[in-house]
């Protein structure tokens, strides 16, 4: 089953990349995260822009709840080419 799931333990857990988005705070947590397979979440602050990869979290731009939508429920291999999420900064 999938399931939305994220993780601010990624650097010591690696292996839950396959279950859960690495939930990180800039662009230099991003890269590492990715460094060990994560695909990654990370709020974007009031000035930020998605960076190369990443797009919006679905119900920030169209209302889709988590539980229809589940982009975050980690990577699936190498063949996943999902892109990151970000969201605004609540």
């Amino acid at each position: 089953m999938n399931v939305a799931n994220y993780t601010h333990q990624w650097r010591n857990r690696p292996d839950l990349s396959i279950i859960a988005m690495a939930s990180v705070h800039n662009l230099e947590e991003r890269e590492a995260a990715r460094a060990l397979g994560f695909r990654t979440y990370r709020g974007l602050k009031p000035d930020e822009e998605p960076a190369k990869g990443e797009v919006y979290c679905p119900y920030h731009t169209h209302g889709v709840q988590c539980v229809a939508c589940l982009l975050c429920d980690g990577k699936r291999g190498p063949e996943d080419k999902r892109k990151d999420i970000v969201i605004p900064w609540h």
